[in-house]
C-alpha cells in the first residue's frame, strides 16, 4: 500500500472523528417513577388549627432531552387522602361573642407538571439538576361538620342554644399554578438510575412541599 493511499486513510479517519466528537448528543428521552412524602397547606386556618396535612405522595414522569443538559418533562401525580382539624368561629343569636366549632377537612390531590430541567456536569455517575414550570390540579376536598350546640348554663341541657347543623361538603377545584425544585440522579448502570428530589408547588393560595426518590431509565 503507498504512502499516499495510507496517509489518505489517515486523513479520513481524523477528519470523522472529529466530526463526531463536535456533533451534538442525540437527544434522548426517559421515564421514571417515585413515591415519596407529601406535605400540603390547602390555606392559613384562623384563628387556630393546624395548617399543614402530610401524606404519600406517587408519581411517573417522561422527560426528552434537547441537549445534554437540557429537557422537557411531564410528570403526573397523585397524593393519599390527608386530614386536617381545624376550628372556626360561629355566631350565637342572642350571645355577643363567637362560639368555636370542630371542622374535620379532608384532601386528596391529582398534579400534572410541565417542567423545563437543566442538568450539571457532564460526568457519568451523578447528575444534579434544577427544575421550574407549571401545575395543573385537581384538589378534591370534603368538609365535615358535626351538630353543635351552645350551653349557656351547662347544668340545665334544655337551655342548649343551635349552633350549626351537621354539615357534609364536598367538592373539586380545579387550580393553575407554578412549581420549581432540585435533585439528583444517580447513575446505577449505563441507562438505570436512583433520582431523588425536592419538589414544591404554589397555586394561590395552597403550597406544596414533597420530598420524592424513585428509579428510572434513559433510552
Amino acid at each position: 500500500m503507498s504512502r499516499t493511499l495510507l496517509f489518505s486513510i489517515a486523513c479520513l479517519t481524523l477528519a470523522v472523528s472529529a466530526h463526531a466528537q463536535g456533533a451534538a448528543p442525540a437527544p434522548r428521552w426517559d421515564v421514571a417513577g417515585s413515591i415519596g412524602s407529601f406535605a400540603s397547606n390547602p390555606e392559613p386556618i384562623r384563628p387556630y388549627g393546624s395548617d399543614w396535612y402530610h401524606e404519600a405522595r406517587f408519581a411517573a414522569s417522561v422527560g426528552r432531552y434537547w441537549t445534554s443538559h437540557f429537557k422537557t418533562e411531564l410528570e403526573f401525580a397523585t397524593t393519599t387522602e390527608g386530614s386536617r382539624f381545624s376550628n372556626r368561629n360561629a355566631p350565637i343569636p342572642g350571645v355577643p361573642s363567637y362560639y368555636p366549632i370542630s371542622v374535620q377537612e379532608y384532601f386528596q390531590l391529582n398534579q400534572l407538571s410541565v417542567r423545563a430541567v437543566w442538568q450539571f456536569f457532564d460526568n457519568a455517575w451523578v447528575h444534579p439538576y434544577m427544575f421550574g414550570g407549571v401545575t395543573f390540579d385537581a384538589q378534591r376536598q370534603e368538609t365535615l361538620i358535626p351538630e353543635q350546640f351552645f350551653y349557656p348554663d351547662p347544668r340545665s341541657p334544655s337551655t342548649r342554644i343551635p349552633v350549626t347543623p351537621p354539615i357534609q361538603q364536598q367538592e373539586t377545584a380545579h387550580l393553575f399554578g407554578t412549581t420549581a425544585g432540585a435533585g439528583a440522579k444517580v447513575y446505577l448502570t449505563k441507562n438505570a438510575f436512583f433520582n431523588g428530589a425536592v419538589v414544591a408547588s404554589y397555586t394561590q393560595p395552597r403550597r406544596t412541599v414533597s420530598f420524592t426518590g424513585g428509579f428510572g431509565l434513559d433510552f
